[in-house]
């Protein structure tokens, strides 16, 4: 009876035991991991507006007709 108190103590006492997550390290990762992404550069955002655009003109000559 003595050894089922003490595995049953020491199944709780170690079931009770939570990782340690620290909520502002895992936020500041995010927002590392965010602006270390590849953003698109200027000429490249032009590029597609461009084609964008024509793509829409495209679209608009199909209605008119």
């Amino acid at each position: 009876m003595k050894y089922l108190i003490i595995i049953i103590a020491l199944t709780l006492s170690s079931c009770s035991n939570k990782p340690d997550t620290d909520i502002w390290d895992r936020i500041m990762n995010r927002i590392d991991n965010f602006k270390s992404k590849d953003k698109v550069s200027d000429a490249d955002q032009k590029l597609i507006q461009e084609a964008t655009e024509k793509e829409w003109e495209e679209v608009d000559k199909q209605i008119d007709k």
